[in-house]
């Protein structure tokens, strides 16, 4: 952008790429601000607070997992974590859905 600006400047051809261990070294922070930003508006519900539920992320993916009685609680929590800028999809195999004993 800052090239583009130069006067006489016709056009601007970017060869730059990161490198492989750069690449995986920004998607390992970014699904580490993922899953921390999941765990903070989990916390702002008192009911998903409440179970607690153990949250992972890879490549954008968040991976849910815990125990609660009622599957619309496993799925508030898949949408409170949709709404989170950089989640590609909600994983939820991990959640188990436990009867009252």
């Amino acid at each position: 952008d800052i090239a583009k600006k130069i006067d006489g400047v016709d056009a601007v051809v970017n060869k730059l790429t990161p490198s492989p261990a750069l690449r995986a070294a920004l998607v390992k922070k970014q699904d580490e601000t993922i899953a921390h930003l999941v765990r903070d508006r989990l916390a702002r519900s008192e009911t998903l607070k409440a179970v607690g539920f153990d949250v992972k992320a890879e490549n954008g993916v968040v991976l849910l997992s815990g125990k609660t009685r009622f599957q619309v609680i496993a799925l508030e929590a898949a949408e409170a974590a949709r709404h989170i800028p950089g989640v590609r999809a909600v994983n939820t195999s991990g959640v188990q859905i436990i009867t009252k004993e």
